[in-house]
């Protein structure tokens, strides 16, 4: 259930698109403070890690919340309407935004 809370709630922020770049600054520390070297760490750059958000989503995240959390994600369904969910709705329309950009100029989204 933690999980998918923490899935949820940092995706479906308003901001979560324009903290990409500073979430890659984080894992850019965390990998030099281990010393990963360059080529093995999971994202080379900004851009790299903004583009494989939409996948992150569909093929881990979303998957991963159905099968293994148990699809508690269900319960935060609107009572008047069961099969429309305001968390994964926001989900997506980040998941699109971040596509748009990508397509548009492909440029990382800069921080507010």
């Amino acid at each position: 259930m933690i999980a998918t809370a923490d899935y949820l709630g940092q995706m479906a922020a308003l901001e979560y698109p324009e903290k990409l770049p500073h979430l890659f600054n984080e894992f850019t520390e965390a990998d030099d403070f281990n010393n990963v070297p360059f080529e093995q760490r999971a994202f080379p750059s900004v851009s790299a890690m903004l583009a494989a958000t939409p996948s992150f989503w569909t093929s881990f995240v979303r998957p991963k919340m159905d099968a293994d959390f148990g699809s508690v994600h269900k319960y935060l369904c609107l009572p008047d309407r069961p099969d429309y969910n305001p968390y994964i709705a926001a989900v997506e329309k980040n998941v699109l935004r971040i596509s748009a950009e990508l397509k548009k100029n492909a440029k990382p989204i800069a921080p507010r």
